[in-house]
């Protein structure tokens, strides 16, 4: 009786415990601590200077990826953060900044309209005529340095239910015809 009760206090426990492994944090404590929440985003977009040697959470949609000699910008529009640091759209975007990752091999995964959390330093700002390709040229970018970053890949569902029925055998289609 004793090895019941135990087996149904592990099993209890347990289903308390898995919705919280996928559900952590998605940039790492140890850089999280260096974050300073206190930083409003408009602050920096009007003195970026002012910010240096900050470090930032911040998050938005990815515009464009820009290759220049020896680092990469990726040039994002702010977002404001929903459930696990993920950028919302449901709000209206704050404005536009520049991620520079220095020595990032792969850009290949950074598609246009995919959504990005970054915690970086702020290295101060840049106008757009100074980066090349960027879609404003006026625009003062404040620009991070990636610490660490996390592209969010939604998840699509092609299909909202099954195929229709068409036939005696479920999964055929109307063009394979009927097999006898």
């Amino acid at each position: 009786m004793m090895n019941i009760k135990r087996s149904m206090a592990f099993f209890l426990l347990l289903l308390l415990f898995i919705p919280a492994l996928g559900c952590g944090p998605v940039i790492s404590p140890k850089v999280m601590a260096k974050v300073d929440s206190s930083i409003a985003f408009g602050a920096v977009l009007q003195n970026p200077d002012a910010y240096k040697g900050r470090t930032v959470l911040w998050g938005g949609k990815i515009i464009q990826v820009l290759p220049q000699n020896g680092t990469t910008y990726v040039e994002v529009l702010k977002m404001t953060f929903g459930w696990r640091e993920k950028p919302e759209e449901a709000y209206a975007p704050e404005g536009k900044f520049l991620i520079l990752f220095r020595n990032m091999p792969d850009f290949s995964n950074f598609d246009r309209g995919l959504k990005i959390t970054v915690a970086g330093e702020i290295q101060g700002g840049v106008k757009g005529v100074a980066v090349g390709s960027l879609t404003e040229k006026d625009y003062p970018y404040p620009v991070i340095l990636s610490e660490e970053f996390h592209l969010w890949k939604d998840r699509v569902y092609p299909y909202s239910s099954p195929e229709p029925y068409v036939g005696p055998w479920w999964y055929e289609s109307p063009s394979s015809g009927l097999r006898f």
